[in-house]
């Protein structure tokens, strides 16, 4: 491993959180922008979106790992050993994905490809407050002094 002088450290800290800030900045842009909160009537397609956020966020995990946890420095055999865990994760995150949308196809079609329509269920017409108080109102005897209640 290869050490760093405090002042070349220093240097990549500074430049290491100036990267990592324009990249935020540029990470809330895209939401802003692809939301059309920056310019009105202007929004980019969730793919774009998407796409660029992923591309950004990995892109800072990337930089992170290299720059802060000293990765850039170690030997590349440590470099593999700690890279394919992660490529298997994202397999399997992939994969799951994937199994979960034939899941999911498989309850919402019939087996000619047909989406299955189920039928609402009935909802409850809301009550009127209002009503429903002088319904009570109706229904409870009044109690008077003259039949002798107290």
């Amino acid at each position: 491993m290869a050490t760093l002088t405090y002042e070349a450290a220093s240097k990549v800290a500074i430049r290491g959180f100036i990267i990592l800030g324009i990249v935020t900045l540029l990470e809330v842009m895209v939401a802003l922008l692809g939301k059309g909160y920056l310019i009105d009537g202007f929004t980019l397609p969730r793919w774009i979106m998407y796409g660029a956020m992923i591309s950004l966020s990995l892109y800072k995990a990337y930089f992170i790992i290299m720059y802060f946890m000293h990765l850039k420095y170690e030997d590349p055999a440590l470099k593999v050993s700690l890279a394919l865990p992660i490529i298997f994760v994202i397999w399997g995150i992939i994969a799951f994905l994937h199994e979960g949308h034939r899941w999911y196809q498989s309850k919402t079609h019939d087996k000619a490809g047909f989406e299955i329509v189920l039928p609402d269920k009935a909802v409850e017409p809301a009550i009127d407050y209002e009503m429903e108080m002088q319904h009570h109102q109706e229904d409870v005897p009044e109690h008077s002094s003259e039949n002798g209640a107290h």
